[in-house]
């Protein structure tokens, strides 16, 4: 009988824009800010809100050859996913650097 396994890798994405405030704000002006789905989102103290595209849409700015976390989890016949247990270091993924095929 053969076995399935669900393979989880997490990676890091980059990415940088170059961003001009509006006419008359400085960095001063910003109460709060934060970035979600490629868009920055500025809160200035005076209640304003303004928001930016990053336009850093491509997957080259994530590195696919290195994942930070690896977490192997036994898939049953029925198809349910047991997270209970990682089997990461019964696959010899004891640490985050990946070998290719051609390296083993």
């Amino acid at each position: 009988m053969s076995q399935s396994f669900q393979i989880n890798c997490e990676y890091n994405a980059a990415t940088d824009a170059t961003i001009t405030l509006p006419e008359g704000r400085r960095i001063e002006d910003i109460k709060s800010s934060h970035v979600a789905y490629d868009t920055l989102y500025i809160r200035f103290k005076d209640g304003e809100a303004w928001e930016t595209r990053l336009d850093s849409d491509s997957e080259d700015n994530i590195d696919w050859n290195s994942p930070t976390a690896v977490s192997v989890n036994a898939v049953s016949d029925d198809g349910d996913v047991d997270y209970a247990i990682d089997l990461a270091s019964e696959f010899g993924m004891d640490d985050v650097e990946v070998e290719t095929a051609e390296d083993a």
